[in-house]
């Protein structure tokens, strides 16, 4: 995902995932270390998620999202990258290893909106 000034994500083929405010709590797992970190969700689209966290991280980091959406009943799991991290705000991209997790961040983000 890559952004513009307008913090909407643009997809590799060109077309524009919207974004939506939200605020929730979440934690991001270094895949090659094991870390855990917690992270507030401010922003998510299809793509991936905008997050405050006071641990940067360093681009293109394998991780896992952990998270539980607001009114969700299971905890997702999503592999991601790290697509930036400076002055406490960090980009993850979400790498779906599934369709069905890509529904269920499409059914939130239309929850939302």
């Amino acid at each position: 995902m890559k952004s513009d000034e307008n913090s909407v994500s643009v997809r590799p083929f060109g077309f524009r995932a919207p974004r939506v405010s939200t605020s929730f709590s979440f934690s991001v797992e270094v895949i090659a270390t094991g870390e855990r970190y917690e992270a507030v969700c401010t922003d998510i689209s299809e793509d991936g998620l905008a997050a405050e966290l006071l641990q940067p991280l360093v681009p293109k980091t394998t991780v896992t999202i952990r998270m539980l959406l607001p009114g969700g009943t299971a905890p997702l799991h999503i592999p991601g990258s790290i697509e930036y991290s400076q002055d406490g705000r960090c980009g993850l991209n979400f790498l779906y290893s599934s369709p069905a997790e890509r529904r269920q961040i499409q059914l939130f983000i239309q929850s939302i909106s």
